[in-house]
């Protein structure tokens, strides 16, 4: 348990004694010191209870809490991707692909997922495996679409039948937009919306309408499903960003979309946009990979999804 050390360190950076807190909760000063030295439990209300008496809210400690586990030193992106890793550690399984460029890639994660499902036949484990199985369909040339369609039924089912979504099913939902078929993925988008938009009360989760709409977008223009990913757009424009990022990205959305269906030049001029408009905000990377995926999308559409994979699969949730 962590939860004393880290109380202490809140306690006395806020140079509050162990006295003051026991007269401030009625509490005892052993009973605090214990709790502090990992030596005895404590209950909810108690803990909330010191908690208040610190000035300290429990959404403020349970972050620090996380962020212990985030290792020193990281890189901005990389210190993002974490924060969020430790915010969702039971979607850790699916978060440990990095980039992925051909179905070789993808054969240790298949062959480590379908060990763990084979000794532990869970229905978490089981999804697990439909992952990288979808994966590699995905990145075979060409694309294994029997499998692709197999490896999302299940998934599917349960997104349709669980009474109430939670950060779970929103998150399982976009790692698998590239899978759902295509005629079911609205009324599935807008569970995931609603889930997501109450979910953002938390500033953790700003950004998940973003990300999830952003995956089910990107996932029926490359399926050239064009009336669809149009639906999809104009709910995008009607969201409310949450940064300039997003207000920019809209910008490249459409171009995007506009380049698949052949109108390329006036596309290109939206996608250059907003490639200028990140460099003007100073975020050169984004920018940079923005210039990349254009370059690859004119070169050839037919591999947009292969590029979706080896993007989204960096695990930039």
């Amino acid at each position: 348990m962590k939860e004393g050390p880290l109380f202490r360190k809140f306690r006395q950076d806020k140079l509050v004694t162990i006295e003051q807190l026991a007269i401030d909760t009625g509490l005892s000063q052993g009973f605090i010191s214990k709790f502090e030295r990992n030596q005895s439990d404590i209950s909810i209300s108690n803990f909330r209870l010191l908690l208040t008496a610190l000035n300290v809210s429990e959404e403020e400690f349970w972050i620090g809490l996380r962020n212990q586990e985030i290792p020193k030193n990281l890189k901005d992106n990389d210190l993002n991707i974490a924060r969020i890793h430790a915010q969702v550690p039971f979607m850790t399984p699916f978060f440990q692909v990095s980039a992925l460029s051909n179905s070789k890639d993808v054969l240790p994660y298949l062959k480590k997922a379908k060990e763990m499902f084979k000794q532990f036949p869970t229905r978490k484990n089981r999804f697990v495996y439909l992952f990288f199985q979808a994966n590699k369909a995905i990145l075979e040339n060409p694309i294994d679409k029997t499998t692709l369609h197999d490896s999302q039924l299940p998934i599917v089912h349960y997104l349709q039948q669980v009474d109430e979504w939670g950060l779970y099913e929103c998150f399982l939902f976009e790692l698998f937009t590239t899978a759902i078929d295509a005629d079911l993925m609205l009324p599935l988008l807008k569970i995931g919306l609603n889930k997501s938009r109450s979910l953002a009360q938390n500033p953790s989760f700003y950004g998940l309408s973003f990300q999830i709409l952003m995956s089910a977008f990107t996932s029926l223009l490359a399926r050239k499903r064009f009336d669809l990913a149009q639906a999809v757009y104009n709910i995008f424009l009607q969201e409310p960003p949450v940064n300039a990022s997003e207000v920019i990205m809209k910008d490249f959305l459409g171009g995007w979309l506009l380049i698949m269906k052949e109108q390329t030049s006036k596309g290109t001029k939206k996608w250059q946009k907003a490639i200028q408009s990140f460099k003007e905000l100073g975020m050169s990377k984004t920018a940079n990979d923005l210039q990349d995926s254009l370059t690859q999308i004119l070169k050839d559409k037919d591999q947009m999804m292969v590029l979706l994979m080896s993007r989204s699969n960096a695990s930039e949730f």
